[in-house]
């Protein structure tokens, strides 16, 4: 459960983080150009690599607080908050 939450949100971070990216950088490149055409490429394939890298990043910083709770006692978790 502390696995999945934690991709879960290193995924959702990386994709917003591109998607502001590409979205502002897309927005600065009209304002440089605003007197000629503008035609924006989304690469894929780079993008693609970085939000799995996050996932895997998200992963590996979940094993030490699951295993932290995993060893711990429910009720002196509970009485300890």
């Amino acid at each position: 459960m502390i696995a999945a939450e934690s991709v879960i949100i290193a995924v959702l971070g990386a994709v917003l983080g591109a998607a502001l990216g590409l979205g502002l950088s897309a927005a600065l490149a009209a304002a440089f150009t605003r007197s000629q055409q503008l035609t924006v490429v989304i690469p894929a394939g780079p993008i693609a690599p970085y939000i799995a890298a996050a996932a895997l990043a998200g992963l590996l910083a979940a094993i030490a607080p699951a295993r932290r709770a995993t060893q711990m006692n429910i009720l002196t978790a509970i009485a300890a908050d």
